[in-house]
């Protein structure tokens, strides 16, 4: 995943959907209505202390980001 930095808050520019993903299996009731009965399913078989592993790759990236 690629991210920025910007007011404290890490901002993610690359890999949301698995950011997405990985968040939906941490809490499943994060997700959408339709897809609460599949994540949850799923979160069953995850190690969540794995998920927090994944490692973020911060660039600065200013000049392609308006302020």
């Amino acid at each position: 995943m690629i991210g920025v930095e910007e007011d404290g808050k890490k901002i993610i520019l690359e890999g949301n959907r698995r950011l997405a993903a990985l968040k939906c299996l941490i809490s499943p009731d994060a997700a959408p209505e339709t897809y609460k009965p599949k994540f949850r399913k799923l979160a069953q078989g995850v190690d969540t202390s794995a998920i927090s592993k994944v490692p973020v790759v911060s660039l600065l990236l200013e000049k392609l980001r308006p302020l």
